[in-house]
């Protein structure tokens, strides 16, 4: 019993901990990048086509689609295809 107490304290202890550590950054081609809730994602070069209930509409890449989204709960886009939306 000692040892499942034991094991539990030192479980909640490491997600604790965890919880508090700052958002991982990498360095990619002389550019930093935040990997956080909004933005966990390698940024792409070619523009992605999102799809709402209001329209479709252009990103830079499919973190600027995520990010939308995290920041504008309630008018997601979802992934369309890999270029520009076309305008009719």
């Amino acid at each position: 019993m000692k040892i499942f107490i034991l094991m539990l304290t030192v479980l909640l202890f490491v997600c604790f901990a965890e919880s508090l550590r700052p958002p991982k950054r990498m360095r990619i081609g002389g550019q930093t990048f935040k990997f956080s809730g909004c933005m966990g994602c390698f940024p792409g070069k070619n523009p992605i086509c999102g799809k709402s209930a209001s329209g479709n509409r252009t990103f830079d890449n499919k973190c600027e689609l995520n990010k939308y989204n995290c920041e504008n709960p309630g008018q997601e886009f979802v992934f369309l295809h890999d270029e520009p939306c076309v305008t009719e």
